[in-house]
C-alpha cells in the first residue's frame, strides 16, 4: 500500500456521496499542503454496478468548487478493495453495519463519516432530489471533512495490509 495514510469513502451506488467525499478530501489535502504520496484516498459503493459515471447534478455541484470527477466510475466494495485502506467511512449506519457483518475482522476500522466529528448521523442521499439537494450534500460532506480532519488523519494511519 502506497503512503502512510489511507481512507475509503463508502455510499450506496458510488455515484454521489462517496465520490464527493473522495474529491473533496483530496482537494482538502492539497489545500493543507499534505503530500498526495502520503495518502491513498478512494471510494466505493455497497450496492452498485461497476463502471457507472457520477450523477450529472453531482458533477455540477463539484464543478462549482473547481473539482472535476467526470472520469470517476463506480465500483462495488469487495475484500480486495477493502484491504487497500486502513479507514473506511460510510455515509449511513446501514452501510457501516453491513460492512461490519461481511468483514468482521475490520469492524473497528469502519465508521460513519459523521463520527469523525463526534456525532452519529447519516449524510442524506440526494438522488432524485433537486440540484440544491446535491449542493447541500457536498457542503455537508466538505464541512465534516474539514472539522474532522484531525480524527481522519489519526484513524487513517496505515498499519500494514489488512486481513
Amino acid at each position: 500500500m502506497a503512503g502512510s495514510h489511507s481512507v475509503l469513502f463508502i455510499c450506496t451506488a458510488n455515484r454521489i456521496r462517496s465520490v464527493a467525499a473522495e474529491a473533496l478530501f483530496k482537494a482538502l489535502l492539497a489545500e493543507m499542503g499534505e503530500l498526495s504520496a502520503d495518502w491513498k484516498v478512494g471510494s466505493a459503493g455497497t450496492w452498485t454496478e461497476d463502471g457507472l459515471p457520477p450523477m450529472d447534478d453531482l458533477l455540477l455541484a463539484l464543478r462549482s468548487r473547481g473539482l472535476d470527477v467526470s472520469t470517476h466510475r463506480s465500483q462495488e466494495i469487495n475484500a480486495h478493495i477493502l484491504r487497500q485502506y486502513r479507514l473506511v467511512l460510510t455515509m449511513e449506519a446501514g452501510q457501516k453495519e453491513a460492512l461490519q457483518v461481511v468483514f468482521p475482522e475490520r469492524q473497528k476500522d469502519i465508521c460513519l463519516l459523521s463520527e469523525m466529528i463526534a456525532r452519529s448521523y447519516p449524510i442524506a442521499d440526494p438522488v432524485g432530489g433537486p440540484p440544491l439537494a446535491f449542493e447541500r450534500a457536498v457542503k455537508e460532506i466538505d464541512l465534516i471533512l474539514r472539522q474532522g480532519f484531525q480524527m481522519i488523519w489519526a484513524k487513517s494511519l496505515e498499519e500494514g495490509e489488512q486481513a
